[in-house]
């Protein structure tokens, strides 16, 4: 190892639970380590509510300008240029990403450590070449996409919420599988922004709700 740490709280994974940990924690004085594989922000900021919000603004917009003639105001069908529709969504991540950066989190106090995490004991994590013993460590790592083992699916690029944010085309035809809250909400916005888009969902919509 190259290095050894002693800290107070240590924290596995840099999304929305644990920069609010590993933040608190040094305000309050505690020596804090944050271990990040990926990007910082996790899946809220990168591939969660913040894309997905501002994906749905712009599919806001242009239902109300589909549907400006119910309130007396002529105007003609919406064109949506997807393009700059994804770039507004990037800016939108951009202008967030400051408040979640590595920067600022060290300029706080915070040990940022940028790699992926392994306990070697009941206190202890490796990651970067860096052993780091914690009084308590806090495992905040999220979650992942999982693509259903669905026979030939591998074989056509299928797109998760991790990938569906990269699309700089608007397709024609979106196949969701699943009808949960992102499923539907990623439905109702690439309609809406004029893709044809089909749904399938074992049982209702929104099953937890």
């Amino acid at each position: 190892m190259s290095d050894a740490i002693e800290c107070d709280v240590c924290v596995i994974g840099a999304g929305a639970a644990g920069l609010s940990v590993a933040v608190g924690a040094v305000q309050l004085g505690a020596r804090t380590v944050l271990f990040e594989k990926g990007a910082m922000g996790g899946d809220c900021l990168n591939y969660g509510c913040v894309p997905s919000k501002a994906l749905l603004a712009a599919a806001h917009v242009a239902q109300t300008v589909a549907e400006a003639r119910r309130y007396g105001i002529r105007s003609g069908a919406p064109e949506a240029d997807f393009a700059a529709v994804m770039r507004r969504v990037h800016e939108v991540i951009g202008q967030i990403a400051p408040h979640d950066s590595v920067e600022r989190l060290e300029k706080l106090g915070v040990r940022v450590i940028g790699a992926p995490a392994r306990f070697t004991g009941r206190n202890e994590v490796v990651g970067g070449g860096i052993s780091v013993r914690a009084r308590r460590i806090v495992i905040a790592a999220g979650s992942a996409a999982v693509i259903p083992p669905v026979r030939g699916i591998d074989e056509i690029g299928a797109l998760t919420n991790e990938t569906l944010f990269s699309l700089s085309r608007r397709p024609e035809h979106l196949l969701i599988v699943g009808g949960g809250p992102v499923g539907v909400e990623m439905a109702q916005a690439f309609r809406r922004l004029g893709s044809a888009v089909t749904l399938l969902q074992r049982g209702r919509l929104l099953p937890r709700d």
